[in-house]
């Protein structure tokens, strides 16, 4: 069994909390980020899409810490949808799987050696 998953699991309280905090937050932070891309390995997406009853995947944009208002800590959580299109998550806080991921890896320090979808001018 690959650990994986008890690794990147979010509680549901916590992925909450970044949630809503990037959508109170990210508008005058997202001016100030460098945030290009994420990345995201590809076990991490079959681990969620082998979950039973998982027909899609929903990634939502989270806000971990503003400590340095120059550097964000920016998420992508990632859950399973089922086929009527409802998050497949587990609330309590106890659980030890909640079914929200977060395994995605932000460039820059993730960018590769050619990223093709993103100017290093921010004016374009």
């Amino acid at each position: 069994m690959n650990t994986k998953n008890a690794l990147n699991m979010v509680p549901f309280p916590l992925a909450k909390t970044w949630t809503f905090a990037w959508q109170q937050q990210t508008t005058q932070l997202i001016k100030m980020s460098n945030i290009k891309s994420f990345r995201f390995d590809k076990v991490d997406f079959e681990q969620v899409l082998n979950k039973s009853g998982v027909q899609y995947v929903r990634i939502y944009p989270a806000l971990k810490s503003i400590q340095d208002p120059q550097n964000p800590d920016y998420s992508l959580l990632v859950v399973g949808v089922d086929a009527l299109g409802n998050d497949i998550i587990d609330t309590n806080p106890q659980s030890s799987d909640s079914g929200i991921y977060d395994f995605a890896f932000p460039c820059p320090n993730t960018c590769g050696t050619s990223p093709l979808l993103y100017s290093s001018d921010s004016s374009q």
